[in-house]
């Protein structure tokens, strides 16, 4: 009886302490639940001389935060410039190539904002527009497989096919 009574014992204290949950110390709001348009994205970035980031895009506020792996504000990229069209609002957004000498040799950090359906703009880290491509866009899949556009490949021929 005795074992029975230390058994319950440490069962039922067992059960108390692996129901707790995990608390995290920071949390953004829709970050990482957004597929394309979604209203905020949050990810990882390396960048070529400062190392690993973390990359939150708030689109309501029209800004992108770069955060150290602390979650220390390192940078804030406006995309107020980089939206030539605001009457279209509803258009899908998305921020891509977060990189420091992708678009250019600095060390300030840049990306490239696509509108779809408007353009896309390669945007400084203070917010200036460094080029804008109207009505274009790169067309990305949900994997990030560009998608086909529905033509069938032409296979190439060869110089036997030819004679």
């Amino acid at each position: 009886m005795k074992l029975r009574s230390y058994l319950f014992v440490a069962l039922s204290s067992t059960a108390l302490v692996a129901s707790s949950q995990y608390q995290l110390e920071y949390t953004y709001y829709g970050g990482g639940t957004g597929g394309a348009g979604g209203q905020n994205k949050f990810h990882m970035v390396h960048l070529e001389t400062m190392g690993d980031h973390y990359v939150y895009y708030d689109r309501p506020a029209r800004a992108v935060y770069v955060m150290d792996l602390y979650h220390q504000l390192v940078s804030t990229i406006s995309l107020a410039t980089a939206d030539p069209d605001s009457s279209s609002l509803g258009a899908v957004e998305e921020i891509l190539y977060v990189s420091q000498h992708l678009f250019d040799t600095d060390d300030e950090i840049e990306l490239m904002f696509v509108k779809y359906y408007v353009g896309t703009s390669i945007v400084n880290e203070d917010g200036t527009v460094i080029h804008f491509w109207p009505n274009e866009m790169p067309m990305i899949g949900q994997s990030g497989i560009p998608r086909n556009s529905g033509r069938s490949a032409t296979p190439a021929r060869s110089e036997a096919d030819i004679e």
